[in-house]
């Protein structure tokens, strides 16, 4: 069956979440953002939080006051690591037809939560992280690199620490090559966090010829590094995946605001001094297990499960019933009038979905 995919994302990051997700419908058509049409099949979200209500809430009003014959399927997830914490994340994707979970830890946690709050689970996906790659045939492992945040850590005397000491490990292992990745180029635009220090800028400042910048791709940067470093990059994970040598760093606390914390017990917390001294992580199993998922058979299913509801609506020549939001103006009453006033004006992205709403006026 081919099928026509609309993406509807706010940042770099989330869109190539979104597309690589859209990329596991192999024979489909697939389009950005644009007017929205009765053609559409599935819509794939690529938005923050609050960003993922807006969007339900608009279109669930538009297709009961409208009633279209046919809707698109609507497909949300997380595109890095998760902080099962932050209920209020899962509960602003609730109404997409299909919610992707990247670990077995997240579909257990939510679960567990959706239960306690007398709500259905049957819309989430065990589905791992979306990644383009299988299994990395690794080449020369030659590389040391560090993979950037833009707002991780926070502080400049942080990052500049960083440096330092990514210059140290470059005296102690002559024979390796060390690199820092930047979640982008500098000043690039709609990236999902803000960067206020740029490593480019240290580097230049503190005149380290040790250490270089690297901006290949994380899948083909992976294919040659020897240790993996960040703070706590989703990077991490896809390292820990194709069994590449991942430390996470423990240097400034664990913090969940520095995410470090969703890898208590992996084995891959340590410190510069640790790694400068030759020690190296070792990955705990049990934690991988719940942790650590990249699988292509998992997607094909949510495929599976995507085009039967495409095909039964078709078939029944009837619109499939909408999945229920949570939030509602009776259990989050502000929460919800508030949406509800900043989806009627205009500002960036909703202005788009408002124009995408009204498409078929």
């Amino acid at each position: 069956m081919n099928v026509l995919i609309n993406i509807v994302a706010d940042t770099d990051s989330r869109k190539k979440w979104a597309n690589n997700v859209a990329l596991k419908f192999f024979n489909s058509k697939i389009e950005l953002f644009s007017n929205f049409s009765e053609s559409v099949d599935i819509i794939i979200l690529g938005l923050g939080g609050g960003a993922n209500y807006k969007f339900l809430l608009k279109f669930h009003q538009y297709i009961n006051k409208k009633k279209p014959k046919k809707r698109p399927i609507i497909i949300s997830g997380f595109n890095g690591s998760t902080d099962t914490c932050n209920i209020h994340a899962l509960l602003c994707r609730m109404g997409s037809d299909f919610i992707c979970l990247n670990s077995k830890k997240d579909f257990e946690s939510f679960s567990e939560q959706l239960q306690k709050l007398n709500f259905s689970n049957h819309t989430l996906k065990l589905t791992g992280l979306a990644r383009k790659y299988y299994k990395i045939e690794k080449s020369t492992k030659d590389k040391i690199v560090f993979f950037a945040q833009p707002d991780v850590p926070k502080t400049k005397r942080e990052r500049i620490y960083i440096v330092k000491k990514l210059d140290e490990l470059a005296k102690k292992f002559p024979e390796k090559k060390v690199y820092i990745k930047p979640r982008s180029k500098k000043g690039t635009l709609n990236i999902t966090h803000k960067e206020k220090y740029y490593y480019q800028d240290i580097l230049k400042k503190l005149k380290v010829k040790n250490v270089n910048l690297i901006y290949d791709d994380v899948e083909t940067i992976l294919q040659s590094v020897d240790l993996s470093i960040s703070v706590g990059s989703t990077v991490a994970f896809e390292s820990i995946y194709n069994e590449i040598d991942t430390a996470v760093l423990s240097d400034f606390g664990i913090r969940q605001e520095y995410g470090n914390h969703h890898f208590i017990g992996s084995g891959c917390l340590l410190s510069f001094d640790n790694l400068i001294n030759n020690k190296r992580p070792y990955i705990i199993e049990e934690w991988k297990a719940q942790h650590v998922l990249i699988n292509e058979d998992k997607f094909a299913l949510l495929v599976e499960d995507v085009l039967k509801k495409i095909q039964k609506q078709k078939e029944n020549n009837q619109i499939l019933a909408l999945e229920r939001l949570y939030y509602n103006k009776y259990n989050a009453p502000y929460f919800y009038k508030n949406n509800i006033r900043i989806i009627s004006t205009k500002n960036n992205i909703f202005s788009t979905l408002k124009n995408f709403l009204k498409g078929n006026n």
